[in-house]
């Protein structure tokens, strides 16, 4: 099975707007889904083999750092 993230864009009227990496939009509402209570903007989640949504900080930290190194190198010229 290939891995799956969703990336938590906002939290908005009780969902957590999250996107994938095809910017495929979920809306997974907070109070149906067994998300961690302290997600937020930013975080990353990874959906597990049994179906679980577990916040993954190491793939979180990983992006983070691709987007900076982009902004270093757009911002360079």
């Amino acid at each position: 099975m290939a891995e799956l993230f969703l990336a938590v864009d906002r939290i908005e009227g009780g969902f957590a707007v999250c996107y994938d990496d095809n910017e495929q939009r979920y809306d997974l509402p907070l109070c149906d889904v067994d998300l961690p209570e302290q997600i937020g903007e930013g975080d990353v989640l990874q959906l597990t083999e049994d179906g679980r949504l577990l916040p993954d900080p190491e793939e979180k930290r990983r992006r983070q750092q691709a987007n900076l190194e982009l902004l270093r190198r757009l911002t360079e010229s």
